[in-house]
C-alpha cells in the first residue's frame, strides 16, 4: 500500500485532533531555490476543509505567520531520503536538520522536508 493510500485510509481516524486540525508538528523545510538553500523550521498542520485535505505551514506554532499550503490531492509521490550528506547541509552555523528526510512531490514542485526526531 502506498503512503498516500495509507494516509487517505487513516484520515477519518485522525479527525478531531488539534481543535479541528487533523494533526500537526514541526518539520524542517528546505528553501525551493537559490544558491544557498538553508533548512528552516516550519510548523505543519494537516487540515480537512470541506472535501479537500491541505497541509499548511507556518513559521510559528501559534499559526500567525502563514508561509504556504500543499494540497494533499495534488501529491504525486512521497520519497524517503535515508541520508543527507553533510556537504549538503552547508556551514556549521546553519540550523541543521537530522540526516533523515523525505520529499513531497506535487505537479510543479518538490518540497524537501526533515523531521526533528
Amino acid at each position: 500500500i502506498s503512503k498516500m493510500a495509507a494516509l487517505a485510509s487513516n484520515m477519518d481516524s485522525l479527525k478531531g485532533m488539534f481543535d479541528g486540525d487533523m494533526f500537526g508538528g514541526w518539520l524542517f523545510k528546505r528553501a525551493p531555490s537559490g544558491m544557498m538553500r538553508p533548512w528552516s523550521p516550519r510548523f505543519f498542520v494537516v487540515l480537512e476543509e470541506q472535501l479537500d485535505a491541505q497541509i499548511k505551514y507556518y513559521t510559528n506554532s501559534e499559526r500567525t505567520e502563514y508561509k504556504g499550503t500543499i494540497n494533499v490531492q495534488e501529491i504525486t509521490e512521497i520519497r524517503d531520503i535515508i541520508e543527507v550528506p553533510k556537504s549538503m547541509l552547508g556551514s556549521s552555523n546553519e540550523k541543521q536538520p537530522p540526516e533523515l528526510r523525505f520529499d513531497v512531490v506535487v505537479k510543479d514542485r518538490t518540497y524537501e522536508l526533515c523531521a526533528p526526531n
